[in-house]
């Protein structure tokens, strides 16, 4: 049986149970390339307790990937330095000593970006519930003139909506049907911005996405979000803790 110890953060303090077989059936049915929606349920199915921020969809999508990849590791057995890949391991892409910030009431913080074409636009963190909204949402967002919005483009545009705001906005609809509806028409809108403000909006907010970085380095695939190495291991490439390793076998076993 797998030695859990407890993740603790600076906003999360996540108790682990192990995977029950049900739900390892459970979680091998789901669709394989729903990345974010299989770490829901695989968190939803580990997480025993959470102080903090009990739903996982309102954890960062680092804080998420940090919690699945410490269950991963004490299922490792005498190591938990798992590999990633060939030549890679956990601790070639984990960068504990940056957690996220706090403002004065806990909450997380957010960033300002700058004035782009007279919008003073500020930005919040990537959380689970944007990630799988962004991920429902792949095929749906339809570009002027015909044709849909797919692959990499997708998810940077979605991180973008999702993300950036401004000081006047309403905060986004929590309920996830409404929160999909508010984003399809967010996505929808930036596709009518100038190609120049566009572009400059781009390039802030990837600064501030690199400035916000914590626990892990994100990036952007065509399928998702992905795990960077840290700074001193960029021969490695980026990576998915992949948590069906941990259910397929069991799962197919009985299936």
């Amino acid at each position: 049986m797998p030695h859990f110890m407890p993740v603790n953060t600076r906003r999360l303090g996540a108790k682990f149970k192990e995977l029950t077989i049900g739900d390892a059936i459970r979680l091998a049915q789901l669709p394989p390339g729903a990345f974010e929606l299989t770490a829901s349920e695989f968190l939803d199915a580990v997480v025993a307790d959470c102080d903090g921020v009990p739903d996982c969809l309102d954890w960062t999508v680092q804080e998420r990937l940090l919690v699945t990849a410490q269950y991963m590791s004490a299922c490792n057995g005498d190591a938990p330095d798992f590999e990633i890949g060939e030549h890679g391991h956990y601790s070639d892409y984990l960068a504990a000593e940056k957690d996220v910030e706090l403002d004065g009431d806990g909450l997380l913080q957010t960033f300002p970006v700058g004035l782009i074409a007279d919008d003073d636009w500020q930005i919040r963190y990537l959380t689970g519930r944007m990630a799988q909204s962004i991920e429902r949402l792949r095929g749906e967002v339809k570009l002027p003139g015909g044709g849909e919005l797919t692959g990499y483009a997708h998810w940077e545009l979605g991180c973008m909506a999702a993300q950036l705001f401004l000081a006047d906005d309403p905060e986004p609809p929590s309920v996830a049907g409404q929160y999909d509806e508010w984003l399809v028409h967010r996505m929808g809108a930036f596709l009518y911005y100038p190609q120049g403000a566009y572009g400059e909006l781009r390039a802030a907010f990837y600064d501030a996405w690199w400035a916000m970085a914590h626990l892990f380095d994100i990036g952007l695939s065509n399928d998702g979000i992905v795990v960077l190495p840290r700074e001193d291991k960029d021969g490695l490439p980026s990576a998915r803790f992949r948590v069906h390793s941990l259910f397929a076998g069991a799962a197919e076993s009985l299936a």
